[in-house]
């Protein structure tokens, strides 16, 4: 299911697909959430994942301001897991607090690296 919401008045996009525990796939540099299409057909199977297009990338909008940051990004994910995703979790609920599997490549590995430094309790 595809989705979009306003974080700080960007628009943000991301899928989520199939149910169970949630893995967020974090995209490069350069690239949109459609890398990870196959590696997500698979583990939809098993878990609930969520595929963001980071902000610049896909259809996500830049985030505004000169001194953007991963951890602005990392906000922006954080986001999408407390609230963006339980409006379409197969299971229901709220996966604020849950704990999450991060999947980074390239820069989305920098922001899953970050996300783990600063949110360590999920």
């Amino acid at each position: 299911m595809e989705n979009n919401f306003l974080y700080k008045n960007t628009n943000i996009f991301y899928r989520v697909t199939g149910k169970g525990n949630a893995v967020v796939l974090l995209h490069g540099f350069g690239e949109d959430g459609n890398i990870w299409n196959d590696l997500a057909n698979e583990l939809q199977k098993n878990y609930c994942v969520i595929i963001p297009d980071i902000p610049g990338s896909g259809k996500s909008e830049m985030l505004e301001g000169e001194n953007i940051s991963i951890d602005d990004y990392v906000n922006v994910i954080k986001t999408i897991v407390d609230t963006g995703a339980s409006k379409v979790s197969p299971e229901g609920g709220d996966l604020e607090g849950a704990v999450v599997s991060l999947i980074g490549h390239s820069m989305g590995g920098y922001i899953a690296l970050a996300f783990a430094k600063k949110y360590p309790e999920q």
